[in-house]
Parts: structure tokens; C-alpha cells; sequence
């Protein structure tokens, strides 16, 4: 390359775009670290890599239920469903397929109901 060019140079060059890449890694594969489990009385979210966060909610305090989809949630078809209970909300990241699961919840909250 010349004796202009020092080694360092080129390889920042290599490492910062690669530092840039890994450091929103996990953006990229947190979906595939989500397990929501939706029983007859109650909702558990697992998320994490590494470590992980395990949150349970009881359909009998859900008052309302919200979806939001982004840009790209709507071209890949993925939303986040929002559960909100007494004094408290709980999330639902990277649902699929959302209709079968707000149905399959809405039909749990009539139940536990008793609708």
C-alpha cells in the first residue's frame, strides 16, 4: 500500500465498522430469544441472551389490550401486543402471528371472566 499508510490505520479501518456492527448485535437477534407462553390464566414473557427477564401477568387484571407495529414489524409481520393490568403493563415483543394470538388471549379473558 505504500509507505504512507501506517497498519494502524487500516486496520481501524477493519475494526471500527466491525465494533459498529457487533455493538447493535443484539438489536438484530434479540427475536429470537423471546418465548411467550399463554396458558388459561395467565401470560409469561421470557427475553434474553445472556441473562433474562421473566415476566407473568394474570389475564384476570388485564383492562386493555394494545398492538403497535412499526415500519418494519408491518413489511417482516411482526407487532408488539401490550397487556394492561392494574397499575402495572406487560409486553409481548415480536409476536408473528398476531390475530391467533389476540384471539387466543381474548378468548382466555372471556373465560377467566366467566363471559
Amino acid at each position: 500500500m505504500g509507505d504512507k499508510y501506517q497498519p494502524e490505520t487500516v486496520y481501524s479501518l477493519l475494526l471500527l465498522p466491525t465494533l459498529y456492527v457487533l455493538k447493535g448485535a443484539h438489536i438484530i437477534i434479540s427475536p429470537y430469544f423471546v418465548v411467550v407462553k399463554i396458558s388459561d390464566n395467565e401470560v409469561q414473557s421470557r427475553t434474553g441472551i445472556f441473562t433474562y427477564r421473566l415476566d407473568k401477568l394474570q389475564l384476570k387484571t388485564v383492562e386493555n389490550i394494545e398492538i403497535v407495529s412499526t415500519l418494519l414489524g408491518k413489511e417482516f409481520n411482526y407487532s408488539t401486543i401490550y397487556l394492561y393490568a392494574h397499575g402495572s403493563w406487560f409486553e409481548l415483543l415480536y409476536v408473528v402471528h398476531l390475530e391467533e394470538i389476540k384471539a387466543q388471549i381474548e378468548s382466555n379473558l372471556e373465560n377467566v371472566r366467566g363471559k
